[in-house]
């Protein structure tokens, strides 16, 4: 899940809890100019962690990265068993070759990123995955100060 050459610190209890103190205090910087700076490092690598945080919140939110992995699996079967159906009443003298390529392609695209996206699940650490489920309030109940 990681974008770019930022420094990486794996997410533990303690990091998750320093990411919400970082963005919290970012987000009150505005309205309080007596914030001091952070303890967590610097805005780069406070930023990354932070996204990394949501995108492993969001998964764990939904059924984390097992249940995820499961799903897509089961959409890309789904999906592809549709469009196979599709090209089978297709595949006649009459039709459009056209449209059995389009149909063709589809089922590969869905392949891809299917496969992509359970290689971006699998780049969740099983303990970030622990972490943010044992912080889960602390991170909803930060989130909730923000709306």
């Amino acid at each position: 899940m990681l974008q770019d050459d930022t420094p990486y610190t794996p997410l533990t209890k303690e990091r998750i809890r320093q990411v919400l103190e970082w963005w919290l205090q970012r987000r009150h910087a505005n309205s309080d100019k007596n914030v001091g700076p952070s303890s967590i490092g610097n805005d780069a690598t406070a930023l990354n962690d932070y996204q990394r945080l949501m995108e492993i919140y969001c998964i764990v939110k939904v059924g984390g990265v097992k249940g995820q992995i499961e799903t897509a699996q089961l959409l890309l079967a789904r999906e592809k068993r549709n469009l196979e159906a599709e090209i089978a009443t297709l595949d006649n003298p009459d039709s459009s070759p056209g449209r059995i390529n389009l149909l063709r392609q589809e089922i590969l695209e869905l392949e891809n990123s299917t496969r992509w996206r359970i290689s971006q699940l699998k780049s969740i650490q099983a303990e970030e995955e622990k972490a943010v489920t044992h912080c889960f309030l602390i991170i909803e109940n930060a989130l909730s100060d923000l709306w």
